[in-house]
């Protein structure tokens, strides 16, 4: 429930042992890491640290510069993959200290360099296969000429041709006989083609080719092999295709002899490819000399021991400096990481849509979440329809990983729903099954209405205190006492509310003088903010802009101030709305409903709105929620600029 403090760590180590090192950093997946060296002849972020940490040090530091490309090889993976037939995963527990990328890599060479051929007989005898199972299959049709393929082939002053038409090319053959200069004999038909026998002067072979060219004669191809009439043919390629069959099976059975006895070893040769190219990535942010590389990055704090400790096992002569975050912000910004437990975790998705938090701005993720179950359940309370968000949810989370974030967040919504539907006495929009444990929404309309604004007077209160406790982490006095939204804006809220609430209500709590000089006083404090807040702080000049400029800007600030409060609060008004269009959108369908005349229409209706209603209605509300956490309470408080805590790890991606 709370932003992880961090601490920036920088190793420094003998190159020779650079590889055990940062596989050992990718396999523990706990460092963010930082760019140590920024451009070529610009100051090293590491050796900052490091003079920091050892005193003055003077060498020459440098960035990486052997970049090593790993397409070719990924390319052979690919292909092996392909042959065999195996799918790939990622399990850093295949890594082991026995196990190097260069042998892995050799291996992998070794493997294609064995297989590749083997696959390319296979795919060229399986051409060659489906070659004569064609020519076999056209051969058919000329099964009963007594003329042999080498009569054809040795003819003197002809060529000839066999081949097939589509049956709508037939009829534009019929209508081109007067301009084709050859004999064509049809000799056979299939279910969608029309084979045919060309015979023509050679003198001439080049215009016929053109005219069937035109028409789309697909010629059928004779296998060098094959020789005598058509029966002796297809008695030929017969043996051939049963010696090819044979061959082909005893080759794939080759190939599936090496899948068996090298598929762990493809599979460990992948991981160390995924864990190697995380390695010349971390490589690429890292600073060298001569002798020595530099590492730098973010670790959580409670993660330290453990990073300590795997580290100096890889290599025990690397030498380690930490700083914690104070320090460290002053040569870098630290990343941020969300520690949140099971109930509120998944609206971390929520926050991050909006923005990361940074890292000294308190994780909004807690009161967004409860806030947001409040609001939806408040707006969409009913058990039954709550009863099928939540089981929606929970199939989403349990069983598709695409959406199993939204699926959790999908169940907290829905129970919150099923809740408020138990307060609402509302089961599938039926409000006489259950009695109302706390209000009737369509019932008790001004009550609803009020009580959605003084939710959103309280919810914008805490806003304004969260505001407060980030100016103070931030040391920002300008915002946190003299802001619209730090004390002064939270008091002059307060006065406005009060003073409304004695209009309205014919009550008196502050005299009307006292807090129309006091909201005057909160107004010119909000107004002089910046240089109120240079003279506390010591910092001149006083404006970092022209003073009259200055002073028309907060003018204008302070009309928008007023307008940005009351809508705000305002703008609560539609938790009630949507809970009064909940029970008067089943109310519509209900009136449908009994106007059918008879029981089996009157349920599809039923039916037909709860899933309007739950479908339509639950997404309006959804978004609705997300607009009034947003707009109303986000605007207060939470900026959202930080960087997400990034640990470089072992990935597919």
């Amino acid at each position: 429930m709370a932003v992880e403090k961090m601490e920036l760590m920088t190793v420094a180590g003998p190159r020779e042992s650079i590889e055990e090192v940062l596989r050992s950093v990718v396999l523990l997946e706990k460092v963010h890491i930082e760019s140590s060296i920024k451009k070529a002849g610009e100051g090293s972020l590491t050796l900052c640290m490091l003079e920091e940490a050892e005193g003055e040090m003077e060498c020459d530091i440098m960035p990486y510069a052997e970049f090593e490309d790993f397409g070719e090889l990924e390319k052979k993976m690919a292909i092996i993959k392909g042959y065999f037939g195996i799918e790939f995963h990622a399990d850093k527990n295949l890594i082991t200290s026995e196990c190097s990328y260069k042998k892995c890599s050799q291996e992998l060479e070794w493997l294609y360099s064995k297989i590749e051929p083997i696959h390319n007989e296979i795919v060229d005898k399986e051409a060659r296969l489906a070659a004569l199972r064609e020519f076999k299959d056209s051969l058919r049709y000329i099964s009963s000429i007594d003329v042999t393929i080498e009569e054809l082939e040795q003819m003197k002053y002809f060529s000839f041709r066999i081949g097939t038409l589509s049956k709508d090319k037939r009829l534009k053959l019929k209508e081109s006989y007067d301009s084709i200069t050859a004999a064509i004999f049809h000799i056979g038909s299939s279910e969608k083609e029309e084979v045919y026998l060309a015979v023509y002067p050679r003198e001439i072979e080049e215009d016929t080719d053109k005219v069937l060219k035109s028409l789309n004669f697909h010629d059928i191809r004779i296998p060098q092999e094959i020789t005598g009439n058509p029966g002796q043919a297809i008695a030929v390629i017969d043996e051939t295709v049963g010696n090819l069959e044979a061959e082909t099976g005893n080759l794939k059975s080759e190939l599936e002899g090496f899948k068996e006895e090298y598929e762990d070893d493809l599979i460990k040769a992948y991981n160390m490819l995924l864990v190697q190219k995380q390695i010349e990535r971390i490589k690429r942010k890292m600073a060298f000399t001569d002798n020595f590389f530099f590492l730098t990055g973010w670790v959580p704090r409670r993660d330290k021991a453990q990073v300590l400790e795997s580290i100096e096992k890889a290599d025990e002569r690397a030498v380690v400096v930490w700083s914690k975050d104070k320090s460290a912000q002053a040569i870098t910004r630290p990343p941020t990481k969300l520690r949140n437990n099971w109930l509120i975790k998944p609206f971390e998705n929520l926050v991050k849509m909006y923005g990361v938090p940074s890292y000294d701005e308190l994780d909004p993720t807690t009161f967004l979440g409860i806030t947001y179950m409040l609001l939806f359940g408040a707006m969409f309370g009913d058990v039954g329809q709550g009863a099928v968000l939540f089981f929606t949810g929970l199939y989403l989370a349990l069983k598709v990983e695409k959406f199993k974030a939204y699926g959790a967040i999908l169940t907290r919504i829905g129970a919150s729903s099923a809740v408020f539907g138990l307060l609402y006495g509302s089961v599938f929009g039926f409000e006489e099954v259950l009695p109302a444990l706390f209000v009737r929404p369509i019932e008790n309309i001004n009550f609803v209405l009020a009580s959605s604004v003084v939710l959103g007077v309280v919810l914008l209160t805490i806003s304004f205190g969260y505001n407060i406790v980030n100016a103070i982490k931030q040391r920002n006095i300008k915002d946190g006492l003299f802001g619209r939204n730090g004390v002064a804006g939270l008091i002059f809220y307060i006065v406005l509310l009060i003073m409304i609430y004695q209009v309205f209500a014919s009550a008196y709590i502050l005299n009307v003088t006292v807090g129309a000089a006091l909201a005057v006083v909160l107004i010119a404090l909000m107004v002089l903010r910046e240089p109120l807040s240079n003279i506390i702080m010591k910092k001149r000049p006083l404006y970092h802009e022209n003073p009259s400029q200055y002073y028309i800007e907060s003018g204008f600030d302070i009309f928008e101030t007023l307008m940005s409060m009351a809508s705000n609060t305002i703008s609560f008004i539609r938790v009630g709305a949507f809970a009064l269009n909940h029970a008067g959108l089943f109310m519509a369908f209900l009136t449908m409903a009994k106007l059918m005349g008879n029981p089996t229409g009157s349920a599809i209706i039923i039916i037909i709105g709860n899933i309007v209603i739950i479908a339509l209605e639950g997404l309006i509300v959804f978004i609705q929620g997300l607009r009034l956490e947003y707009y109303e309470l986000f605007s207060k408080y939470f900026k959202g600029e930080g960087r997400e805590f990034d640990p470089v790890k072992m990935s597919a991606e």
